[in-house]
């Protein structure tokens, strides 16, 4: 993990574009909010698969896809995942005690890393708006001079 972050830092020292610049900025942070993605999907199958309540059975047994294959198993623990990041909807519901709990601490930590991420696209966007203002004025003086 450091060396990917040495890696980004070189590869943004080469870089001259100001908007590249930024755009690499931005596709760091949707990376970030994948890699978390896939770690909280995998999280997420593995309790409703090891899990057992004595008031409900959790998701794996109850969707039926315990025995299918692991793609399956996968995906549809992404698009859980997902949808607690997204206003998209999940078929899973939850009815065990743990489950409910992973959902709560999900939901806390995909508000968090959502503000996050809206706030660093907003700055982005205050470094262009700003750039391109400071060009324009330059060309403005440039053209009056």
């Amino acid at each position: 993990l450091a060396k990917l972050r040495q890696l980004l830092f070189a590869l943004q020292s080469l870089i001259d574009s100001e908007w590249v610049t930024l755009m690499l900025a931005v596709v760091r942070n949707l990376a970030v909010i994948l890699i978390s993605n896939h770690y909280i999907a995998c999280v997420w199958y593995l309790i409703g698969s090891n899990s057992s309540d004595n008031e409900a059975v959790c998701w794996v047994a109850r969707e039926g896809i315990a025995d299918a294959d692991m793609w399956l198993q996968y995906t549809v623990s992404v698009q859980w995942s997902l949808a607690q990041f997204t206003p998209g909807a999940s078929p899973i519901q939850i009815r065990c005690r743990i489950e409910r709990v992973f959902y709560i601490f999900v939901l806390v930590y995909g508000l968090v890393l959502g503000t996050c991420f809206v706030s660093s696209i907003t700055t982005i966007m205050n470094a262009v708006w700003s750039l391109t203002r400071y060009n324009t004025s330059q060309n403005f003086l440039l053209k009056k001079f």
